[in-house]
């Protein structure tokens, strides 16, 4: 009964060994990643607002190309369009014609409101994760120490977390003892 407790202890011990193991590894890619891809996503991320701002200056100038468009044909067709917009551009009136004083956002204009304030939005808010790439990617000490950890957390999991090769199956020398004794006993053969 003893002998049967004690392979149910190891077999626990190992199961959590593993575990810890695999996390460790896992924690060390992470770091290394973190370092090694932090630069190329921070290079995408500058494109990606660069090309979405290109995208909606060339959207608002096809907006505009397009509202001259009909403004031109608009002078070419109507004769009265034409007539009222010198009127407005030389601030000209006719006799009889009453003026009354009106925000600049409602007088009449060649150019529309909705370009300009188009054009003034076109460079939008970068990600929330930049400012934690540019520190990943412009700061040496960071990385070095970053991928230093990651090094040492891989050479303490392959030291200290692998399971134990017994070939028999029942590992007496490694559970006696303290912690210590266990980690030595680990690396003895059966035949020292």
């Amino acid at each position: 009964m003893n002998e049967t407790a004690n392979k149910l202890k190891e077999r626990q011990h190992t199961w959590r060994v593993s575990l810890a193991f695999w996390l460790s590894l896992l924690f060390s890619a992470v770091l290394y990643a973190a370092v090694a891809l932090s630069p190329k996503l921070l290079e995408f991320t500058t494109l990606d607002n660069e090309f979405q701002s290109n995208r909606a200056e060339l959207v608002s100038v096809e907006q505009r190309v397009s509202h001259l468009e009909r403004v031109s044909e608009a002078l070419r067709n109507d004769p009265e369009f034409a007539a009222e917009l010198i009127r407005v551009d030389f601030e000209a009136s006719r006799p009889g014609d009453e003026r009354i004083a009106v925000e600049p956002l409602l007088s009449l204009e060649a150019v529309p409101a909705s370009t300009r304030s188009a054009s003034a939005a076109i460079d939008g808010p970068l990600a929330w994760y930049t400012p934690l790439l540019e520190v990943l990617t412009r700061n040496q000490t960071l990385r070095m120490s970053l991928l230093a950890i990651a090094a040492v957390v891989m050479v303490g999991a392959f030291t200290f977390l692998h399971e134990t090769d017994d070939a028999t199956g029942d590992a007496p020398t490694a559970n006696s003892g303290g912690p210590i004794q266990r980690f030595i006993n680990r690396y003895r053969t059966n035949g020292e």
